[in-house]
This record gives structure tokens, C-alpha cells and sequence, in this order.
């Protein structure tokens, strides 16, 4: 605290008049605000606290008149200590060293030393899961309360990636927690991986283990809300509507809903707030008469009939070599009934529009089918399609008995390697930049 605290600004302070909220009080109103603003300050502290100010013959500042009120009718709970110390008439004052006498009377931990205590409670969360016994009825719930505190612990871990990195240290993450004391060592053993997953899962391992890892392993939210992803959750929603309106009036004779129908169901899906700024909001407004547009004169055109929409579906899958079974599980956007007796299974996409091989090769469209198949028991699909809405574009490919047949086995392989805890991370510019785990990652692409 120097002479800078309280401000001297020839009456004008630190607080505007025409900020305060309340009443201007009489007398020096910007020393009462700032001494009280300086209380704040102070309270906020829990064990213990320092203040540093200027004073003595040396110093260039005279000290704040707020150190004299906190010394006045102190007890033996406030030291007073001159870093300067003893010296002689006319010697010269040595050079300052704060820090140095700052760690005199409490020494201030390395920057490592500083992250100890997160790292204590995360080897002491460790060690409880690790210790909980398999047999007792109460370990599932147990286990799922101290998950839950790891995961708030990553949390914490990550809000200080930033300062560390600024102090020239690797991000504390669970992992490095792992790695450097030991604990965590049967870390996949005591937090099992998920015995079921969804191609979205797979498709994130694939484009990186680690960001798998940080989401469904060590269970660390991600609060990020990404514009796309509303805005392609509400046309699908609008689409379901829409469909079902459409199928259930021509079922009853009635005439089917009409292109202001879809714009009211699509504007009462509307993700208000979730697309960011108002720029960003704009900018969707604008996409949506090209879609409706599009997507109303396909269903006008389109041969099949609708049979479901957004059918859900848990298939299981056992592999050949013994390891336990597994569930991948997922929602259809819808199944339409062609001309012929087969069944076609659409999948919505908004966005760009992907190519050929890309809808050939596609592994979601191959779960697709196997459900279809092996779960739902309506038969091999004749077809499955992409349906690139805002372009009215219609991508499809088949699968044979064969190639479901390898797509099973192929997931099978995915969930072994999940399950190995094989979490290297694969960084890429590309990558990295959308990856709401980015800030805590110390593979990260720069």
C-alpha cells in the first residue's frame, strides 16, 4: 500500500459520480470507497495475510495512511516487519529484495510446490477408488461420488493450465498425476471404461484418443456450446416434427402440413441464445428459408414413406475373442419404407456436404445398418443415405451381409483398444483448435 492507495486524482478518484449507486456521502467519498473496497480486499484472505507498502528514509513514497489504520489497536495477531532491517547511520540502504523477505516470514511455494495441493487431493481421490472393494453393494455408488470429485478436480487443474505454461511447466493434468507419483496406476481398473458407447465416441477416439480420454475416462465436462450443433440439433428436431405431423395427418385422411407449417415447427425449435453472439446468429437466420425450402420440396418428392423418426436403438456386441460384451447405442433420424418393400435409413446433415467415399466409408452409417439388422429386426437396409439438407442432396451407399459382418468385428477392435487405455494423443492444428479440452492438453498443436 503506497501513496497511490487511496488515489489522489484532485477530487476525481477512482469512482465516477456518476457510477455510484447510491447516494454520495459527504465528506472525502473516494477515501470511504476505497477504504472499503481495500476491507474486501483484505477479508477475502483465509490464513493468512501480507501487506506491502513503502516507508523510511529510503523510500520514495511516503506509506499509505491505510497501513497506520490497519497497525492501530492491532494485537499480537499483526507483525510489523522492515524488510530493510539494521544498518548504520549514512550506510547506504542494499538493494530491495521482496521476494526474498517475503519468503523469510512465509515462504512462498516453487511453482511446482504451488500445484501440491491439487495434486494431494488427486492422489488421495485415487487412492479411495482404488480402495473400494469390489464386492460391497455400496461401491458402484461410491465409486460414482469420487468420480464425480475427480472430475471436479480436472476441472480446477485446468483453470491453472494457463499459469502454468506462463511459468514455463507442463499443464497438471490427472494423468501427469498418474505419471509422477505413482498413484492412478490401475487407474482403468478402479474407473472402468463405459460398457457401452456411441459412434460419436468412436468417431472422437479416432480423431483423437486423448480428447476421448479427458471426456468419457476422467469425465471432465465441456461447457463450450459450438453454434453448428444447435443449430443442426433444431433442424433435426424440426425435421422429426415434421415428418410425424406428415405421416400421421395422411394416415387419417387429412391433408398434409404445408411449407408455413414447417417454418412455425422449425422457429419453435429455435436454439435462442446458444448461437453465440448476434453476428453469429444473423448469420444462421439467413440459412434457414434455403432450408426449409429444400427440405420441404424433397419430402414433396421423395418415394419412401416414413416409418420412424429419431428411433432409438442399444445394439450388442460380443466379441469373438471373449472380452466382455458391449453396447453401442444411438438415435435414427428416420427410416422411410421404398416403393419395393426394402427400407432406406436417412441420416440429417446440415453443413457441408461430404463426398462419395466419405458416405461410402462411413462407419455411422454402418452401425446404422447393423442395427437395423441385428437389433431392431427390420433386415439389411437397401439403402443408407446422408440427406444434406440446406443442399437438398441425397448421398446413399449399401452395405452387404459381408461388410456388416467386418464393420462388427472393426468395432469390436475400436472398443479393445479403448478399453487398453491406449490414450496418446494425436495433435494437429486442425484438431486442436475446436477441442474444448485444448487449454488443459499439454500435446496441444500450437
Amino acid at each position: 500500500l503506497r501513496d497511490e492507495w487511496p488515489a489522489r486524482e484532485y477530487g476525481s478518484g477512482l469512482f465516477p459520480k456518476d457510477l455510484l449507486r447510491e447516494a454520495i456521502p459527504a465528506g472525502d467519498m473516494h477515501t470511504e470507497e476505497e477504504r472499503r473496497l481495500l476491507y474486501v480486499a483484505l477479508t477475502r484472505a483465509r490464513d493468512r495475510l501480507i501487506v506491502t507498502t513503502h516507508g523510511g528514509p529510503a523510500a520514495k513514497k511516503e506509506p499509505s495512511p491505510f497501513v497506520e489504520e490497519l497497525l492501530a489497536g492491532a494485537g499480537d495477531e499483526v507483525r510489523k516487519v522492515d524488510r530493510v532491517g539494521e544498518r548504520t547511520a549514512g550506510e547506504p540502504a542494499p538493494p530491495s529484495d521482496p521476494l526474498a523477505e517475503l519468503r523469510r516470514i512465509m515462504p512462498i511455494p516453487t511453482a511446482r510446490e504451488g500445484r501440491l495441493t491439487l495434486r494431494l487431493q488427486a492422489v488421495e481421490l485415487l487412492g479411495l477408488i482404488e480402495g473400494t472393494s469390489a464386492t460391497d453393494p455400496e461401491t458402484a455408488a461410491a465409486r460414482a461420488f469420487l468420480a464425480s470429485e475427480l472430475a471436479a478436480l480436472g476441472e480446477a487443474m485446468a483453470e491453472g493450465t494457463d499459469s502454468a505454461r506462463a511459468r514455463g511447466l507442463d499443464p497438471l493434468s490427472l494423468r501427469a498425476v498418474a505419471l509422477d507419483t505413482g498413484a492412478g496406476a490401475n487407474l482403468l481398473d478402479v474407473l472402468p471404461l463405459p460398457s457401452s458407447f456411441s459412434y460419436s465416441q468412436f468417431d472422437t477416439y479416432e480423431r483423437c484418443p486423448l480428447q476421448y480420454a479427458f471426456g468419457h475416462v476422467y469425465r471432465i465436462p465441456s461447457s463450450r456450446t459450438v453454434a453448428a450443433f444447435s443449430f443442426g440439433t433444431s433442424a433435426h428436431a424440426a425435421f422429426e416434427a415434421f415428418t410425424r405431423d406428415r405421416r400421421e395427418r395422411l394416415a387419417r385422411g387429412e391433408a398434409p402440413p404445408d411449407r408455413d407449417d414447417l417454418e412455425r415447427i422449425f422457429r419453435a425449435e429455435w436454439p435462442a441464445g446458444k448461437l453465440g453472439d448476434q453476428t453469429t446468429e444473423e448469420t444462421y437466420q439467413r440459412r434457414v428459408g434455403t432450408l426449409l425450402d429444400n427440405f420441404y420440396d424433397g419430402e414433396l418428392k421423395g418415394l419412401g414413406e416414413a416409418l420412424h423418426e429419431e428411433l432409438p436403438f442399444a445394439l450388442t456386441i460380443a466379441p469373438d475373442d471373449g472380452s466382455p460384451a458391449f453396447v453401442i447405442g444411438g438415435v435414427i433420424d428416420r427410416i422411410d419404407r421404398l416403393p419395393d418393400g426394402g427400407i432406406e435409413v436417412v441420416d440429417y446433415k446440415t453443413g457441408r456436404i461430404q463426398s462419395q467415399k466419405d458416405v461410402t466409408e462411413s462407419l455411422q452409417l454402418s452401425i446404422y445398418a447393423l442395427a437395423c439388422r441385428d437389433r431392431l429386426g427390420l433386415g439389411t437396409p437397401e439403402r443408407v443415405t446422408y440427406y444434406f439438407t440446406e443442399a437438398a442432396t441425397r448421398r446413399s451407399t449399401t452395405r452387404s451381409e459381408d461388410q456388416l459382418d467386418l464393420a462388427r468385428q472393426d468395432l469390436a477392435a475400436r472398443a479393445a483398444r479403448i478399453r487398453s487405455g491406449d490414450f496418446a494423443a494425436d495433435p494437429a492444428p486442425g484438431k486442436c483448435w475446436r477441442c474444448d479440452y485444448a487449454p488443459m492438453c499439454p500435446a496441444r498443436a500450437r
